[in-house]
Order: structure tokens, then C-alpha cells, then sequence
């Protein structure tokens, strides 16, 4: 082959590649998701159009920083950083991803919630050479997740722990009581006069009625006690670490608690 046929070659091999990259850069801009790599130093060599936009550095800005600079994960129950995983990818030579309530602080320090997955990038030969992260914005969908777990939990029309979270509580409430060598106060109130109320007033001015009692009911206890609506119109207020039970007795006679006389206040007005 003589010089001219092998510089042709050589500069269709080139444009080829050239190609190939271009058409591997539209592609990673197009898909919905974060990329970001990283070298074996753990310094940034790309951020795809998503990267940018969630991280808040533009792919100009960030090359050449270290990871850890551009891209700040903290654990989202402890607010502690989390383990870099692009380190993980590739000193385990394995996908790895961040733990379940991750939030990446981005640029300007607003949070987003996100998950991942990372891996190491290997040459032709098979060598390590960096890691990519592929990550997403799941911000909505554990803000859904939370909401649908606060409903199973609470009563729509008080906000109220409903039976079952306040079994949950009285339990813990108890192996608490009995560490400490305490009592559990438990306080079943049912609201009298409710059902005439209901019937001239209207459900309206009745619903009423029993948000301003749950509101008069958890404004008399502490931040560790508990006030759930246990039905209709019935309430429990738990009542945690109890040292005297004539403690319990003394509550029950504060006039917020007295739903007779927050009937007897609707009325008049």
C-alpha cells in the first residue's frame, strides 16, 4: 500500500471516530437521565446536557474537577455525605449504587432526590480507565411515596394518627415505659352532643368541630405523646413516660380535653 492509500485510510479511520463520537454525544444529550465519568484519579471528563442541568455546573466548568466538588451527595435521614461511588465502581471493579435516600445538593444549593447506578469504564484491553454515573431525579416520586405513606398512617380529615399508627406508637410507648420504669397514660374521648350538631348544623360545621378538637387536643400534650382519631367521633390521646397516674387523671380534666364544653362552644357560634 502506498503513502497516499494509507493517509486515505488514516483519515477515514478518523473520520469514522470522529463520527462514531459525534453520534455517541447526541445520544447521551437525548436520553432522559444524568451521565457523568470520571478518570482513575476521580476528576470529571463529562457531563451530558442532564448532568448540567441537575448539578448546576456546565460540562465546561466541571472538567477537570473532582468529583466530589461537582457532584455533593449527602445522606438525606443524617444529612452526612455519602461514599463516592465512583470510587467504589472502581476499586470493586463492579456497578455499585448510592443508598435509598440520597439528595444531591447542586450547585446553587437547592436538594434533589435521585438514584444511580455507577460503573467502571474499561478500554479495548479491559483496563479500568474511570467510572460513569447514570442517575435520575426521583424527587417526585419519593415525595409521592412519602404522601401516600403519611395517608396510610393518618386520618384525612384531622391529620391525626390513625389505629394503626397509634398502635405503633402505644407499643413503643410501652417497651419505652418499661425501660424506664414509667407508666402509659391512654385517654378514650368520645365527643357528646356531636350527632345533633351534625344534624342542624350541617357535616360541614360537624367537621369543623372535630378539626378544632384535635387542634385543642394536640395543643395539651407534649411532642412525644400522641393524639389519633380513633373514629367518628371518638379520639385517643396517648400519653408517654407517665411517672404518677394521677397525672393522667389531672389531663383528662384541662378544659381543651373537655369535649363537652367545645360542643357547647360551636353551638354559640
Amino acid at each position: 500500500m502506498n503513502r497516499n492509500a494509507q493517509k486515505l485510510k488514516s483519515t477515514s479511520a478518523n473520520d469514522a471516530l470522529v463520527v462514531e463520537r459525534q453520534r455517541a454525544q447526541i445520544t447521551l444529550d437525548s436520553i432522559g437521565d444524568g451521565v457523568i465519568s470520571t478518570d482513575m484519579e476521580g476528576r470529571v471528563t463529562y457531563l451530558n446536557v442532564v448532568a448540567e442541568t441537575m448539578t448546576g455546573w456546565s460540562r465546561e466548568k466541571a472538567f477537570g474537577r473532582m468529583f466530589s466538588e461537582v457532584f455533593r451527595i449527602i445522606d438525606g435521614d443524617n444529612r452526612e455525605p455519602t461514599a463516592d461511588t465512583m470510587k467504589l465502581a472502581i476499586q470493586q471493579n463492579d456497578t455499585v449504587c448510592l443508598p435509598g435516600n440520597s439528595l444531591l445538593i447542586q450547585r446553587e444549593g437547592a436538594e434533589l432526590a435521585i438514584e444511580d447506578s455507577t460503573a467502571p469504564i474499561r478500554d479495548q484491553n479491559g483496563q479500568i480507565t474511570g467510572a460513569v454515573m447514570v442517575f435520575r431525579d426521583v424527587s417526585e416520586a419519593r415525595a409521592a411515596e412519602l404522601k401516600l405513606s403519611h395517608l396510610a398512617h393518618h386520618d384525612i380529615l384531622t391529620d391525626l394518627p390513625n389505629r394503626m399508627l397509634l398502635i405503633d406508637r402505644l407499643n413503643q410507648a410501652i417497651a419505652l415505659a418499661q425501660r424506664h420504669g414509667n407508666r402509659v397514660g391512654v385517654l378514650f374521648l368520645d365527643l357528646d352532643r356531636f350527632k345533633p350538631i351534625n344534624d342542624s348544623l350541617g357535616h360541614a360545621i360537624g367537621d369543623k368541630l372535630l378539626q378544632e378538637l384535635s387542634r385543642r387536643l394536640v395543643a395539651t400534650v407534649r411532642r412525644s405523646d400522641t393524639v389519633s382519631r380513633h373514629g367518628g367521633d371518638e379520639f385517643v390521646v396517648l400519653l408517654s413516660e407517665v411517672r404518677h397516674a394521677k397525672n393522667v387523671a389531672r389531663h383528662a380534666e384541662r378544659p381543651a380535653v373537655r369535649a363537652d364544653r367545645l360542643a357547647a362552644d360551636v353551638e354559640q357560634h
